[in-house]
């Protein structure tokens, strides 16, 4: 038994003390943190993979279970088009760059969505996507996630609270 709440602790402080990470809330559902020291997502009691994946268009983009967050090389543009970027066999990115105005929490954003789907299971994920502050949310099968600090995924050096 003291072995349970020894693990406990050492997990939980290993979670708390991540320095290179990202959180992000859902209702519902566990959270879920990306640590790009040690390439893992945590989502509850689950640790998964978390590897990046590079393709001409794309500025930042990880895997996760069959997910994928990225960013398109568009969107960092004065005047972005639309494209659309084959990741691999199963998944691909739609970017429509539409400035939108979205209210999540109270808090006001500008910013752009991006829609990835994967054909193999056919899952559709909603990126939305600020530039200075990065990914504020996503939504994976349909469970809406929002970034828990003030700067997401992805985001610019310069954001404070990083």
């Amino acid at each position: 038994m003291n072995c349970f709440y020894f693990c406990f602790f050492i997990i939980i402080f290993n979670l708390a003390f991540t320095v290179n990470s990202t959180e992000y809330s859902s209702i519902g559902q566990p959270s879920i943190l990306f640590d790009f020291e040690k390439n893992l997502v945590y989502q509850g009691d689950v640790i998964t993979d978390m590897s990046s994946c590079t393709k001409a268009g794309l500025t930042s983009c990880i895997t996760f279970n069959g997910n994928v967050i990225t960013v398109t090389e568009n969107l960092l543009l004065d005047k972005p088009k639309p494209i659309r970027i084959k990741i691999d066999d199963d998944s691909e990115v739609l970017s429509l760059p539409i400035l939108q105005h979205v209210k999540i929490l109270g808090t006001r954003f500008e910013g752009y969505f991006l829609t990835v789907k994967n054909s193999i299971n056919d899952k559709k994920n909603v990126i939305f996507y600020t530039k200075k502050r990065g990914v504020i949310s996503f939504s994976l099968n349909g469970t809406l996630y929002w970034s828990t600090t003030h700067c997401g995924l992805f985001s610019q050096k310069k954001c404070k609270g990083k």
